[in-house]
């Protein structure tokens, strides 16, 4: 009681602020931040009631000076959490705290996020208990918050049935992108596959990235130290699709880079024009 009567009310205050200030600043910690907030009113209440006399002689000028400073404690309290309201609305900042940057999105998927050419709709088919339901939830409002062209919903296929069968959902997780006409799927919900998903169905070319074969040139499929196969990977979490070339089918039209990868074989006469010929047109 005399905890409660004495700083009570002061501490309930701090709580509050500080149940502000992490909403405004640290994504994810939503349940944590009201039962913060809910601890510090129920305090600042407590405290009130518990030094209603104070209060009393306050209104009727007794004991005015310990009263009043015990006010102005509250109102300096009080005006802080105004002014840290109105900071955060003029000067949104989200900060991520966990040990892990648990709610960090890469520098790339922020870059990607600010320059979507079009609105992008993502939609996911979770059920309203499903275990990762939550963590999805956090990390794309970690996307929101780069891109106001980000439009989110969750559609529980128990309870809208109608929806699911309209995008043939054929199991609980599926996450539908899309934008315009096209459409991407996914059943991973983590970064890398939903910026992958963004890309997908943002971008109007798709940018292909050819290997020439057919003269002993490195293989894209061998990790090994004369293998290809790191740099097709690296090339694919760029965004790049990776193709294998086969100059005698003739050259890809769709081609944005064409790839000569130590060849220990001479190329015939067609060939030669067949890649004079593209680098004349621009290519690469």
């Amino acid at each position: 009681m005399k905890f409660l009567r004495g700083i009570g009310w002061g501490l309930g205050a701090i709580l509050l602020a500080l149940a502000v200030v992490v909403n405004g600043m640290v994504p994810g910690h939503g349940t944590y931040v009201l039962v913060v907030g809910a601890f510090g009113l129920a305090l600042v209440l407590a405290g009130l009631l518990l030094n209603r006399d104070r209060v009393t002689a306050a209104l009727q000028g007794k004991k005015a000076r310990a009263a009043g400073a015990s006010a102005g404690y509250a109102l300096t309290v009080l005006a802080v959490i105004v002014l840290v309201n109105f900071l955060a609305a003029r000067h949104h900042k989200r900060f991520d705290l966990t040990e892990n940057k648990a709610f960090s999105l890469s520098e790339q998927t922020i870059k990607i996020l600010e320059s979507l050419p079009r609105e992008v709709t993502v939609t996911a088919f979770y059920r309203e208990a499903e275990p990762t339901r939550q963590k999805l939830e956090d990390l794309l409002a970690e996307y929101r918050y780069h891109s106001p062209k980000l439009t989110v919903r969750y559609i529980d296929p128990d309870t809208h049935p109608g929806d699911a069968k309209r995008y043939s959902i054929a199991e609980y997780g599926t996450i539908v992108v899309e934008s315009g006409k096209n459409e991407s799927r996914t059943n991973t919900p983590d970064e890398e596959s939903l910026t992958n998903a963004l890309i997908k169905v943002t971008k109007d070319r798709e940018r292909i990235v050819y290997f020439t074969t057919g003269h002993g040139e490195r293989d894209l499929s061998v990790s090994e130290r004369n293998g290809l196969s790191l740099l097709k990977g690296e090339l694919e979490k760029q965004h790049y699709t990776v193709k294998p070339l086969v100059l005698s089918q003739g050259m890809p039209q769709d081609a944005t880079v064409v790839v000569i990868a130590g060849p220990q074989k001479s190329f015939l006469e067609a060939e030669i024009r067949m890649i004079q010929e593209y680098l004349q047109k621009g290519g690469h």
